[in-house]
């Protein structure tokens, strides 16, 4: 029976960089976590103002209805004494009729906002829902320029972008690694029967054929990673800008190419043995 043990000493930081990739993606699991939690919030805080905004538009809708009833009744009655003449009549119902269809609307909105409000909780879309008003105004005391830096220190998103650069970066060098020699220990024991007989232990080194040549302008891993790594840093400051207008995008919703175009140019002219 033979036992052989490797144990790799230099990989040309393969192993490191493997392992400090495997680390940024359970932070970047993480942070795709905590942003749909926020988005969860933020759609929920959403149909709770819909639905508020339902029921405003069903009370003037019904009051809408109620006044021009009474003007409908009235127009009859001077119409019956001949104060007016029959067409003012048949405005009045004409317009009596219009806002009888706004209400039918506003109502059917209202159970829309409803129905989207209970998929949003995962309850079942026609189950009753009956919100309470906030009826105390609390204006928030601070200046803007505060809650905007807070804002961008602590948005998912941008952290998120952070982790994606680092990726790019512990990629390339994962990619270089392959031209790097390669060493590695190894020891071997064999054994008859009962009696063990141990054999040295043996350094052996694996280099490869070629030297530092990476990147390449034949290179497309090489240029891919490199745009990957050049995009991460203008799609932050574009996702810092989106936060200073109010503005709400996911990284995950940006296009391959969207916006750093002339990144991936530039680095495809990259000189050749760079």
């Amino acid at each position: 029976m033979d036992l052989v043990l490797r144990q790799p000493l230099f990989t040309g930081f393969a192993l490191i960089s493997s392992y400090r990739l495997a680390e940024l993606g359970i932070d970047q699991s993480q942070l795709e976590m905590d942003l749909e939690k926020l988005d969860l919030i933020l759609r929920v805080k959403e149909a709770y103002f819909n639905i508020l905004g339902s029921d405003k538009a069903i009370e003037v809708a019904q009051t809408t209805v109620e006044s021009l009833t009474q003007t409908v009744k009235v127009a009859r009655s001077f119409f019956e004494v001949g104060m007016i003449p029959v067409n003012d009549v048949l405005k009045a119902e004409v317009e009596l009729a219009n806002a009888e269809q706004s209400l039918v609307r506003a109502k059917n909105a209202g159970q829309t906002t409803r129905s989207t409000f209970n998929t949003v909780l995962v309850r079942p879309v026609n189950e009753p829902v009956e919100v309470e008003d906030i009826l105390v105004y609390k204006p928030e005391v601070g200046e803007y320029s505060a809650f905007e830096k807070k804002a961008i220190e602590n948005r998912p998103e941008i952290k998120i972008l952070d982790v994606n650069i680092l990726q790019a970066d512990q990629q390339i060098r994962l990619a270089k690694s392959r031209y790097y020699p390669k060493s590695l220990s190894a020891t071997s024991t064999s054994a008859t029967g009962t009696r063990p007989r141990s054999k040295a232990a043996l350094l052996l080194t694996q280099t490869t054929g070629r030297f530092w040549p990476w990147p390449t302008g034949r290179s497309g891993m090489g240029k891919d990673l490199l745009c990957r790594q050049g995009k991460g840093k203008p799609e932050k400051t574009t996702h810092r800008d989106q936060i200073g207008c109010g503005g709400r995008h996911s990284p995950a919703s940006q296009t391959s190419d969207g916006g750093s175009g002339f990144l991936c140019q530039e680095y495809s002219d990259y000189p050749e043995g760079g």
